[in-house]
């Protein structure tokens, strides 16, 4: 967790079977600022321990980041990392996110 998001590599699929929907917003990463976070993370994270896994992702970053799934509480909902309002992306794409987006919904 960082700034109060979350990001969460889900190589097996089954990711949003353990989220708890009630308190977190989770969606792929859909802003340009919230890749660049994500990103950056993984550079430090790599930087400080050396993790042949976070270089590995790194390495194929366009697939890489198809696989994370960011989770949003309610008071970061409106940040340039997750907001898709401040999203600077065409139409269709935003429509490919849309797709993609899991709404909290109470159980």
């Amino acid at each position: 967790l960082d700034q109060g998001l979350g990001y969460f590599l889900d190589e097996n699929g089954n990711f949003m079977d353990r989220v708890n929907g009630e308190i977190v917003q989770c969606q792929r990463v859909v802003t340009a600022a919230g890749e660049a976070h994500l990103k950056g993370l993984l550079e430090e994270h790599v930087e400080r321990t050396g993790s042949i896994k976070a270089t590995e992702l790194l390495a194929d970053w366009s697939n890489s980041l198809a696989k994370f799934w960011q989770l949003v509480p309610p008071s970061e909902a409106s940040t340039p990392e997750a907001s898709l309002e401040n999203c600077e992306q065409g139409a269709s794409s935003l429509a490919e996110v849309e797709g993609d987006k899991v709404e909290a919904v109470a159980a």
